[in-house]
């Protein structure tokens, strides 16, 4: 009976032995298969705020929950080589893993022409597609190396390891009294300055303000004058944005604009085409940050470092 038993025993670790997948580590634009079954390649991975199918970026039907947040979306080129269809959910399966955490894959395929996204599609035999494979996650995160662990139609296991991380391209160095052309704007940099409040530049007797929050604390203000040269209205909190960056930390702007008659200011508000308004971009620093650090304004892609 006791040599009956281990048998068992060195029958059943075989067996768990044999049951464990090999994972292979995968590789951007090189081309995998599942022999007469499926073909697929990676052909792109990016940090966004919105999953969009490949021909009409405009089409946002995916966004984050969490304004903080953002995705990491794998873009994933798909050739169903088989008589069989294969719903979306069937053909991956997995998690991204970042600094010990772990995040589930969702799935989106594109349609035929690439305009629009389902989280419910199917390929069908001898159809070609792009399947985004995303998650949302911390901006926290974002600065550390990603791995994708998943199955192909829990066949086949892969690791796809990249970086989410991009450093900060600076275009220009920018003074105070320059001018920035853009497509869709000009920007004036008007002034650069420390207050505890951001006010109108032409206040009454009476006037609406935005202080800081404690005493210890300073706003560090840009100002600038904004032409909308495109025929739509911008609004400058989707537009533009600046930072205040400083060694473990860095502060990113409220954005105000000023009323036509320059006499009120807003957190909200849009330019319309062809018209110029005055913008505060205010950053919240502790009296002694100020002047640890220097200033990035981020517009239409680019960023500029502010000087005096």
């Amino acid at each position: 009976m006791k040599r009956f038993g281990i048998i068992l025993l060195i029958c059943g670790l075989l067996t768990g032995c044999q049951g464990q997948a090999t994972s292979e580590t995968m590789l951007e634009n090189e081309t995998y298969s599942i022999e007469d079954t499926l073909e697929y390649t990676i052909v792109n991975h990016e940090v966004v705020d919105a999953v969009t199918p490949t021909n009409n970026e405009d089409y946002s039907v995916i966004k984050v929950e969490n304004e903080d947040n953002s995705f990491v979306d794998v873009i994933m080129n798909v050739k169903n080589i088989s008589d069989d269809d294969y719903e979306l959910t069937e053909i991956f399966s997995g998690y991204f893993k970042v600094n010990k955490l772990s995040y589930d894959i969702y799935l989106a395929i594109e349609s035929n022409n690439n305009t629009s996204l389902s989280t419910t599609g199917t390929l069908k035999s001898g159809e070609e597609g792009y399947i985004h494979m995303y998650c949302e996650m911390e901006e926290s995160q974002l600065k550390n190396d990603t791995s994708m662990e998943f199955s192909v139609l829990n066949q086949a296991y892969y690791i796809y390891t990249f970086s989410t991380y991009e450093e900060t391209i600076v275009n220009e160095e920018k003074s105070i009294g320059d001018n920035i052309n853009l497509s869709r704007s000009m920007i004036t940099l008007v002034d650069l300055y420390t207050n505890t409040q951001v006010e109108p530049s032409d206040k009454g007797l009476v006037y609406s303000y935005i202080s800081v929050d404690n005493e210890d604390e300073l706003f560090i203000i840009l100002q600038i004058d904004l032409r909308n040269d495109s025929e739509e209205d911008i609004d400058p909190r989707e537009y533009l944005y600046c930072v205040y960056v400083m060694d473990e930390e860095n502060v990113q702007s409220q954005v105000i604009i000023e009323s036509e008659n320059h006499k009120k200011i807003s957190e909200s508000g849009t330019i319309e085409s062809l018209t110029t308004r005055t913008i505060y971009l205010a950053m919240t620093l502790n009296e002694d940050q100020v002047g640890s650090g220097y200033i990035e304004l981020f517009v239409e892609g680019s960023v500029f470092r502010i000087s005096d």
